[in-house]
C-alpha cells in the first residue's frame, strides 16, 4: 500500500469519526433537552462538569470519560442532596487527588 493511498483512507476514516461523533451530540441533544430544559446559562452551569469529567477521566479517553461522568454523576447528586451549600465544591475534590496521583487522569495514557 502506497503512502498515498493510505493517506487518503486515514482521512476517510477521520471524516467517519466526525459524521459519528457529530450525529452522537445531536442525539445526545435531542434525548437530554427535554429533560434538562434548556436555559439562558445552562452552558457556563456544564462546562465546568464537562471539564471535571475529562479530567477525572483521562484526555482521549472513552472509557475514562465514561467512568468519569458515573463518577461525577453520583458525587454531584448526593451532595446536591446532603451538602447543598458544598455540593460545587464536593464536585473539585475528587478532580484534585486524580490530578495529584494520576496527573493523566484515571485512563490516561502517555504520550507517545
Amino acid at each position: 500500500m502506497d503512502r498515498e493511498h493510505r493517506a487518503e483512507l486515514i482521512a476517510r476514516y477521520r471524516a467517519g469519526v466526525d459524521e459519528v461523533d457529530a450525529a452522537l451530540a445531536g442525539a445526545g441533544g435531542i434525548l437530554g433537552g427535554p429533560m434538562l430544559s434548556a436555559y439562558p446559562g445552562l452552558d457556563a452551569d456544564m462546562l465546568p462538569l464537562a471539564l471535571i469529567i475529562v479530567m477525572l477521566g483521562g484526555v482521549g479517553s472513552l472509557v475514562g470519560a465514561f467512568v468519569g461522568s458515573f463518577i461525577i454523576g453520583f458525587i454531584y447528586t448526593f451532595g446536591v442532596a446532603l451538602l447543598p451549600d458544598l455540593a460545587y465544591v464536593i464536585l473539585f475534590l475528587p478532580m484534585i487527588v486524580v490530578i495529584a496521583f494520576r496527573p493523566r487522569g484515571l485512563f490516561g495514557k502517555f504520550a507517545a
